[in-house]
């Protein structure tokens, strides 16, 4: 199960970057990138990357995804999340062209049709220059007494609407995968300002990212085997911040070791320090949005030690 979702970085303040990626703010003088993913929200993976000018939309860089994800062998089970900024008929065409399934979120005035529908669980065909595309709609309501919308390609009856319901709130991982990019692997602190170096930084940071999954998997089948038999109340997994944390310090002698036994014995022990470091897994746990949140520079609990 994978999600595409994009976001903007920000860019050292230098006129090649602004020049080159474009910018935004007041004037547009503050260089800005515009960043994707293709990401593996079950296994922590990302699959595919982008950072490009601001000038290339989302849509065209999920394209660009999609193509790399159609040489995916074995992928008919597999299926796509998108949020409500992504639905596009040109979108939902590449998609079935490729034969990749997908469920993505529908903003009102969309397609009128899908807005008449007051069925939970509805199927239409709908006449596209390109092709007929017969889609299901799926209705349901939020704790906050919001409409929420899907819209997907799969028509296997013994999915439920709940079954959509549940599938979609799968695609929060790449949102904390975000977080997880930008505040703690921080990947706005670039080591220069040329685009050569904002692009090595930007793959550079998505490699650590799956080598610290890859390391945080091993850890978790380890802690889960340290834990079997036990009655706990709640599952646990090892603490992702404890793991970016060990590889940031400790990655780099693992690298430029020249003997492999060496570099075997410093992994073990990060993966062993990540395997110690376990926290409770709390399910039902929400975050309701805040319609109007005040955007501040620094987060109130990651204040730096000085």
């Amino acid at each position: 199960m994978s999600a595409i979702d994009g976001s903007t970085i920000a860019l050292p303040s230098c006129p090649e970057l602004l020049e080159y990626f474009g910018g935004c703010g007041r004037g547009a003088h503050s260089a800005t990138g515009r960043t994707s993913l293709l990401y593996d929200v079950l296994n922590k993976v990302v699959m595919d990357a982008e950072l490009t000018s601001l000038s290339i939309d989302e849509r065209t860089l999920a394209k660009k995804h999609i193509e790399t994800f159609a040489r995916i062998e074995k992928r008919e089970k597999e299926i796509v999340l998108f949020d409500r900024g992504y639905p596009a008929w040109q979108l939902i065409g590449a998609l079935a062209s490729k034969g990749i399934h997908f469920l993505m979120r529908v903003p009102r005035n969309f397609n009128p049709v899908i807005d008449r529908t007051t069925s939970q669980d509805s199927v239409f065909s709908i006449e596209r220059e390109d092709a007929t595309h017969t889609l299901r709609v799926i209705k349901f309501v939020l704790p906050c007494g919001e409409e929420e919308t899907l819209l997907t390609d799969v028509l296997d009856e013994a999915l439920t609407a709940k079954d959509f319901e549940t599938l979609y709130f799968y695609r929060w991982p790449i949102e904390t995968k975000y977080d997880e990019l930008k505040n703690k692997l921080e990947l706005e602190n670039f080591s220069g300002r040329s685009v050569c170096t904002i692009l090595q930084d930007f793959f550079t940071t998505m490699f650590m990212s799956n080598l610290t999954a890859a390391v945080w998997w091993e850890a978790k089948e380890e802690a889960d085997k340290l834990r079997e038999g036990k009655s706990n109340k709640f599952e646990y997994i090892p603490n992702m911040n404890h793991a970016i944390g060990v590889m940031r310090d400790r990655l780099v002698r693992v690298l430029i070791s020249s003997d492999p036994e060496t570099r075997s014995d410093q992994l073990l022990k990060i993966i062993r320090s990540v395997t110690r470091n376990v926290i409770p897994v709390r399910p039902d746990r929400s975050c309701p949005r805040n319609s109007s949140p005040r955007k501040s520079k620094f987060h109130h609990n990651r204040k730096s030690n000085l």
